[in-house]
């Protein structure tokens, strides 16, 4: 194979792994936002309920909205805090690979077939997070409602 058809796998790889790194940082955005959000919906919300003098309503459904406060919480951190994702190489084995070029280690193929290992493990790791994400969305929606079901029940 010519150098120019390595070139070419090298630098879909490296587009590959951008994408890979602007949804990771689109999540994480999103992630905090879900975060935030919980945290306004559980201050308004559960104030309200324990400011209230009557405690009349069904408490339980109360009890659930700050369960699915914390299950909000725990979901977003859990796509905030990845450790585990890799979007460059390292300039040393980088420099290696140039440096030990031969015709059978071209460094343009060596890296593309690096650049797609990380691109595999990443892939593993973001879909995780996307699932994370659809979690805490559903939780913090999930709370939302059982507070509304909540003031429902005890406004008279």
């Amino acid at each position: 194979m010519s150098e120019a058809s390595f070139r070419l796998a090298y630098d879909e790889a490296v587009r590959a792994l951008r994408a890979q790194a602007d949804e990771h940082d689109s999540l994480r955005t999103r992630a905090g936002t879900i975060l935030a959000t919980s945290l306004v919906v559980t201050s308004f919300f559960g104030g309200q309920a324990l400011a209230s003098s009557e405690q009349t309503g069904p408490l339980s459904l109360a009890w659930l909205a700050v369960v699915a406060f914390l299950l909000a919480g725990l979901f977003s951190l859990g796509v905030l805090f990845p450790t585990d994702l890799r979007f460059a190489s390292d300039v040393g084995a980088v420099v290696s690979l140039i440096e030990n070029a031969s015709p059978t280690h071209e460094p343009h193929r060596e890296l593309s077939l690096s650049l797609a290992g990380q691109l595999d493990s990443n892939r593993m790791r973001i879909n995780a997070m996307r699932w994370t994400f659809r979690a805490s969305a559903l939780a913090i929606l999930a709370e939302t409602v059982l507070w509304i079901a909540y003031f429902a029940e005890t406004v008279p």
